[in-house]
């Protein structure tokens, strides 16, 4: 299964080249920048191993009472931003040589193109999520609004309504015994929630890409070096 998604993953990404007309002389200007994304992509792998390396054998050798180490996140942050850099350095590289519409195109292939910003079309401000288990708001109550002159007065609405005091009867007997409540069966192993599908009576279809962004694979930097290696080759025939 999982070739069978590498296979399709290709076909996707290999039509999107299509659509953006990539020529052969455009894939040998965008290899060497990618190539060298592809390097600094390592370094920084290595060197945040390095960092994460360093602070463990501090912690590892540090005695109770001490003061603690520092920590790795003001270099990690550091190496982060050295490689961002470097990669648009790369991306501005390959639109100088290919153009930006297909410099862009190929950023989404590789899952590090821009995403659409709230102002974009069908893309609204997000709201903040309230934390799991938190109470709803209360909504305030409408004020009551005085009757106008030769209007009937209107009577509060329901929920502020106050129920007269009752006294609660007194039995002298014991209530008789209830019958136990039938608990709903529990669901089988094959049961489970099943999300609806597209298209279902009263619900909109969901969209597996953000609006405003062109369905397509996402494929890491290597993949598509070697994606776009082997259409160079077949090119080439």
């Amino acid at each position: 299964m999982p070739e069978m998604a590498r296979k399709m993953a290709d076909i996707l990404a290999l039509r999107e080249m299509l659509r953006l007309g990539l020529t052969a002389p455009d894939i040998r200007a965008i290899l060497p920048p990618l190539r060298q994304l592809r390097a600094a992509e390592k370094e920084l792998e290595a060197r945040s191993i390095q960092i994460l390396e360093e602070e463990r054998k501090a912690l590892l050798a540090a005695e109770p009472g001490a003061r603690p180490p520092a920590g790795s996140g003001a270099r990690m942050r550091r190496a982060n931003a050295a490689f961002q850099e470097r990669q648009e350095a790369a991306w501005e590289a390959v639109a100088r040589a290919v153009g930006d519409e297909k410099a862009d195109g190929l950023r989404r292939l590789a899952g590090s193109g821009p995403l659409p910003g709230p102002d974009a079309p069908g893309v609204g401000p997000r709201q903040p999520l309230a934390p799991p288990g938190a109470p709803r708001p209360l909504q305030p109550r409408r004020p009551l609004q005085a009757p106008g002159p030769g209007q009937p007065a209107q009577p509060p609405p329901p929920d502020q309504l106050e129920a007269p005091d009752q006294p609660h009867p007194v039995s002298l007997q014991d209530p008789a015994p209830q019958p136990p409540a039938e608990s709903a069966p529990l669901p089988r192993p094959s049961q489970g929630f099943r999300p609806p599908r597209a298209g279902a009576p009263g619900r909109s279809p969901s969209l597996p890409f953000p609006p405003g962004q062109p369905m397509g694979p996402r494929l890491s930097l290597q993949e598509l070096i070697d994606l776009l290696e082997q259409k160079l080759a077949a090119m080439r025939r």
